[in-house]
């Protein structure tokens, strides 16, 4: 499923935004997440994102989508089957159901990159099947 980039700054929580922009040496882009409502935050995040050099926006962009790819049901169990082939195991335990499916693709990619990465190889082998 393709989102579009506004789509994606909506749907996701807004604290695990400021961390994946920050991960992605980003925290100083004064992008009040906490205290913005969705639409002001998509605004703000894209005029951010087209002040930048393309090469940093690809870079975020490409980041955002990946995470998209695997927010939702088959992308989870995609990570939840490529957990173990990382040497990752009680999953469950670190990705509570409460975070939903935005917020557990987003943990992912913030702690578990290895598990992230797999997990994007079977997702996108699931989707051609």
């Amino acid at each position: 499923m393709t989102r579009t980039l506004p789509t994606v700054l909506r749907m996701a929580p807004k604290e695990m935004l400021a961390q994946v922009f920050a991960e992605l040496g980003h925290s100083e882009c004064q992008i009040p997440w906490m205290l913005l409502e969705r639409n002001e935050r998509v605004e703000r995040a894209m005029e951010y994102l087209n002040g930048l050099q393309q090469e940093q926006r690809n870079q975020i962009e490409s980041v955002l989508r990946s995470i998209s790819d695997l927010a939702c049901d088959s992308g989870i169990r995609a990570i939840f089957a490529a957990a173990p082939l990382c040497n990752v195991y009680d999953f469950e335990a670190i990705l509570p159901e409460e975070l939903g499916t935005w917020g557990r693709a987003i943990q992912v990619w913030l702690e578990h990159r290895r598990v992230f990465d797999r997990a994007q190889v079977i997702h996108h082998v699931d989707r051609l099947a």
